[in-house]
C-alpha cells in the first residue's frame, strides 16, 4: 500500500490534465521574475474609451445584483465597517489595503476586500474616493501585490464593480485615472487567465472580459472580445453538464456561475457576438438544474463546499401573490434532475402552472422535501470544493430545514475545514472510520470513490424510491456500498445502507445531521422522537447496531457554526454483507416496521397497518 504522501502526489498527478500541471508550474516560475515583467502585462490599452451604449449595463445592476447582502457600512468617522466571512473589520482611507494593521484575517477576507464588490453599499459620493485610493496603493511595485490586488480572480470581480459604478454614476472627478487602471486590469486579466484552476476561477475571468467588451471602446473592448470568443464556448461546454449542473457540483457555486452565464449572454449581445447563443442555451439549462435542487426555504442545498448568502438565489423565493387564490390539490412527486433525486410532498395551488414549475412551486408552500444527492463528489480534474459526500442527502419537514449538511466555515488550513469535508459531517455511510475520501490541505483530495449505479422508481403501494450505489470503499476491501431511499405521502420515510462482500469484520455507522433548530425528544438505544416544524417524529435505527447521540457542527455561512446533534446508528465489528437503516415517520400514525434482507441484492419489508410493502 502507497504511503499518504505517495498517494496524494499520485492522485494530484491523476487528477489534473497535462496543460494544468504545465501552467501551475509556469505560475511558480513566474513568481520568481522582476515586477517589470507583471507591468509589461497590463500595456496595450492605448488611451481608453468607454463604448456609447455601455449604459445598457445598468441592467446587470437592477436585475442581478440587487438581491446582495450588504457587505459594508458608513461609519460617522468616515469609515466603513466591512462585514466578509462572518468577520468585521473597519478601515479607513487611507487604506491598509495588505491588512497589516488591523486584527488578522483570513486569505479569503483580503479577496473580498480587493474585490471591492462592497463599493455598492456606500454612498456615490464616496466610492470613487476608495477606488483612488486602491490605485494609488497598488501599482504593481511589490510582489505581494500580486498574491491579493492583482490576483486575477480579485480583478475579474473588482473590474466588474467598477464599470457597473460607473455606468451608474460616473465619477465626477479623475475619470482619465479611474478609465486608466481599469484598461490595464483588464488588459493584465487577459493574459493571465486562471488555466492552473480552471472551473469556476476561469469562468470568473470570462465573465469580467465580457463585461469588459461590452464596456470599452477601441483595443481594450477588442481585446477582451476576442479573448471570450476564444474560450467561452469550450468552457462553457464543458463546465456546464447535460443536466445543467455546473461540474464542480457546489450548489453555491453552480448559482454563481449561473449569474456569470446570465451577464456573459447579456454583454454577448450588446456587442453582437455569437457567443450570446451557447450562452442563452447554458443560462437556461442551469436555471432549470437550480430550480430542482433548492428547498422549501428557497436556499440552496449545503452540498459540498456551499453556504448561504454567497450568491442572490433569493430571486427564487418568489411572491406567491395570485397563485394563493386558486383551489388546492395535494401534490407529490419524485424526479431525477442529473445527479440528483428529489422527493416532494405538498399542498399547494397548482392550477395554471406549467409542468416545468409545479414541482417547485409545490415546495414553496410549506411541503416535505428531501434530496438524494447520486452524483460524484465533484469534478474528477478539479476536486478543490469536494466533500466526503457520496450518496448524501438533505431534507425538510413543512417547509424547515430537518436533516442538513454540516456546510462549510471556511478556506483556511483549520480542523473546522478538515470537519466539513470529512465524511463525519455528511448524512452518509462510514465505514472503520475511515473517511470515503482522501482530502488534505484545504483544497486538495486524493484517494476518492465514484458512483457506480443509480436508478429509480414507484412501487404501486405509492413509495418512490431511489437506489443507488458508490465504490469509495474498495480500498479497505469493500467493493460496493449502496442506499436505497424510498418515500410514501404519509410521511413514512426510509434510508437503507448495505455493503457487498468483504473479508474480516468492520465497523458501520449511518449518521443524520439534525438542523440545530430540531427538538430532540426522548431517546433510547434504538429510537428518538425528534419535533421540527411543529411536527414530531419518530426516527427509529434497524439492523445490527444501537443509537448513539453525537455532536457536529452545522455551518450555514461562512464563519459561522452551530452545534447540532447527530444521530448515528453504530454497529461493532460485524462480517459482511450487512445492512443498516432507518424508519422515519409521523407519531401521528400507526407504527410501521422495517425488515432489512442484507443478502445480495438487498430487498427491504416495510410492514404498516397489517400489509407488507416490498421496496
Amino acid at each position: 500500500m502507497r504511503s499518504p504522501t505517495i498517494s496524494r502526489w499520485y492522485w494530484l498527478l491523476r487528477s489534473h490534465r497535462p496543460s494544468q500541471l504545465l501552467w501551475r508550474a509556469w505560475r511558480l516560475i513566474e513568481r520568481k521574475l522582476p515586477m517589470s515583467y507583471w507591468r509589461r502585462k497590463c500595456r496595450g490599452g492605448g488611451s481608453p474609451a468607454v463604448r456609447a451604449d455601455a449604459a445598457d449595463l445598468k441592467t446587470f445592476v437592477s436585475t442581478q445584483r440587487q438581491n446582495h447582502t450588504s457587505l459594508a457600512e458608513t461609519r460617522g468617522d468616515g469609515g466603513v465597517s466591512l462585514m466578509f466571512l462572518g468577520l468585521s473589520r473597519t478601515m479607513a482611507l487611507p487604506v491598509d489595503w495588505r491588512c497589516e494593521t488591523i486584527e488578522s484575517v483570513p486569505h479569503l477576507w483580503r479577496f473580498h476586500l480587493h474585490d471591492q464588490q462592497w463599493l455598492r453599499d456606500l454612498p456615490p459620493e464616496a466610492r470613487w474616493k476608495w477606488v483612488l485610493d486602491w490605485i494609488e496603493a497598488n501599482r504593481l511595485t511589490d510582489r505581494r501585490e500580486l498574491s491579493d490586488a492583482w490576483h486575477p480572480f480579485c480583478i475579474s470581480r473588482r473590474v466588474v464593480a467598477w464599470m457597473l459604478l460607473w455606468v451608474e454614476s460616473p465619477p465626477s472627478e479623475q475619470q482619465d485615472v479611474i478609465l486608466a487602471s481599469l484598461a490595464r486590469q483588464v488588459m493584465f486579466l487577459s493574459r493571465h487567465l486562471e488555466w492552473d484552476l480552471r472551473g469556476n476561477h476561469l469562468l470568473f475571468n470570462l465573465w469580467a472580459l465580457g463585461i469588459a467588451a461590452a464596456f470599452f471602446d477601441g483595443p481594450v473592448g477588442d481585446r477582451a472580445l476576442a479573448v471570450v470568443r476564444r474560450h467561452l464556448p469550450s468552457q462553457l461546454k464543458e463546465q456546464i453538464l447535460p443536466s445543467g449542473e455546473h461540474f464542480e457540483r457546489s450548489p453555491m457555486y453552480h448559482a454563481e456561475m449561473l449569474e456569470v452565464v446570465t451577464d456573459l449572454t447579456v454583454a454577448m449581445v450588446l456587442v453582437g457576438s455569437e457567443a450570446g447563443v451557447s450562452c442563452s442555451t447554458g443560462d437556461a439549462d442551469m436555471d432549470r438544474a437550480l430550480r430542482a435542487i433548492l428547498h422549501p426555504d428557497g436556499e440552496i442545498p449545503l452540498l459540498g463546499d456551499s453556504a448561504f448568502d454567497g450568491v442572490p438565489v433569493s430571486a427564487y423565493k418568489l411572491g406567491m401573490g395570485g397563485l394563493r387564490d386558486n383551489a388546492k390539490e395535494r401534490f407529490v412527486e419524485s424526479l431525477k434532475h442529473g445527479d440528483y433525486w428529489t422527493f416532494t410532498s405538498s399542498t399547494a395551488p397548482l392550477d395554471g402552472i406549467s409542468e416545468d414549475f409545479r414541482n417547485f412551486i409545490a415546495r414553496r408552500f410549506g411541503g416535505d422535501f428531501l434530496l438524494f444527492d447520486t452524483g460524484p463528489v465533484g469534478a474528477d480534474e478539479l476536486p478543490a470544493h469536494a466533500h466526503c459526500d457520496l450518496l448524501g442527502l438533505e431534507a425538510s419537514i413543512g417547509g424547515k430545514r430537518f436533516l442538513v449538511d454540516s456546510g462549510v466555515f471556511d478556506y483556511e488550513d483549520s480542523e473546522m475545514r478538515m470537519f466539513c469535508r470529512s465524511t463525519f459531517a455528511h448524512n452518509v455511510l462510514q465505514i472503520d472510520d475511515v473517511d470515503q475520501c482522501d482530502v488534505w490541505s484545504r483544497f486538495r483530495m486524493g484517494y476518492r470513490g465514484w458512483p457506480m449505479s443509480a436508478n429509480h422508481g414507484m412501487t404501486a403501494d405509492g413509495f418512490h424510491w431511489c437506489r443507488a450505489t458508490h465504490n469509495a470503499y474498495r480500498r479497505i476491501g469493500v467493493r460496493e456500498v449502496g442506499r436505497l431511499v424510498a418515500c410514501r405521502e404519509d410521511g413514512l420515510w426510509m434510508i437503507v445502507d448495505w455493503t457487498g462482500r468483504s473479508r474480516g469484520q468492520h465497523r458501520l455507522t449511518s449518521r443524520l445531521h439534525l438542523h440545530p433548530d430540531t427538538v430532540i425528544g426522548h431517546v433510547d438505544d434504538r429510537s428518538a422522537r425528534v419535533t421540527v416544524a411543529e411536527r414530531t417524529l419518530l426516527i427509529t435505527g434497524h439492523g445490527p447496531g444501537r443509537l448513539v447521540l453525537e455532536q457536529g457542527w452545522y455551518c450555514p455561512r461562512f464563519g459561522e457554526r452551530h452545534e447540532n446533534t447527530i444521530l448515528s446508528w453504530r454497529t461493532d465489528n460485524i462480517h459482511l454483507p450487512a445492512a443498516i437503516g432507518w424508519l422515519i415517520q409521523p407519531v401521528s400514525t400507526t407504527p410501521a416496521a422495517l425488515e432489512i434482507d442484507a443478502a445480495p441484492p438487498v430487498r427491504v419489508i416495510v410492514h404498516h397497518q397489517g400489509r407488507s410493502h416490498a421496496i
